[in-house]
């Protein structure tokens, strides 16, 4: 699987992304850089999951006072409830800004994985060309050395012609001459 066939909502965990390898083509990303990002995306991940994890739990230890069959912000006085107001509005802002970051880098990297895509795309559509301007060229030099060899043929079947039609007077011409020279022998005798 590719990056650019990874499910972005697909939960990923850090070591997911850190251990990601991707194959190695001509004229590709280099792949210390593409290894440098995602050790900052998993960073990222991490640092994330960290601060939910924090915000989780704050909202829990809230969630759990507040459930408590006394009104313990009564009972403390009111400096102590407006201490738990506080803590549980931090907790509910880090939970809203640790979503936002969330949300904001996830659209971050599919932003990034769009434009390695559309540059993956860029790159092939380039390869066909070449590939079909190189195709065209060694067809026509295939057609150039066709065209050579057929008439190296023709001339080589000329010369031949030539030199069996040479070789072919010459010998009807020995052959009158032996005939003539036979007849005279044959008058001689």
């Amino acid at each position: 699987m590719s990056v650019l066939d990874m499910d972005i909502s697909t939960r990923r965990t850090p070591q997911s992304v850190r251990k990601r390898r991707f194959a190695v083509v001509r004229r590709g990303f280099d792949p210390d850089q593409v290894q440098t990002f995602l050790d900052q995306v998993a960073g990222w991940i991490e640092q994330l999951e960290s601060e939910l994890h924090t915000a989780r739990e704050e909202l829990d230890v809230a969630a759990r006072r507040a459930q408590q069959p006394v009104d313990p912000y009564n009972r403390l006085g009111a400096r102590v409830a407006e201490l738990m107001r506080t803590a549980e509005e931090q907790a509910e802002r880090i939970q809203r800004e640790a979503e936002e970051e969330a949300t904001r880098r996830l659209d971050d990297l599919q932003s990034e994985v769009d434009r390695i895509r559309n540059e993956s795309r860029t790159g092939a559509e380039r390869l066909r060309q070449e590939a079909e301007q190189e195709a065209t060229r060694l067809q026509g030099e295939a057609v150039q050395i066709l065209e050579r060899a057929r008439t190296e043929a023709a001339q080589t079947l000329d010369r031949a012609r030539g030199e069996a039609n040479s070789i072919l007077a010459s010998l009807t011409g020995q052959r009158d001459m032996l005939v003539t020279e036979l007849r005279a022998t044959r008058r001689r005798l």
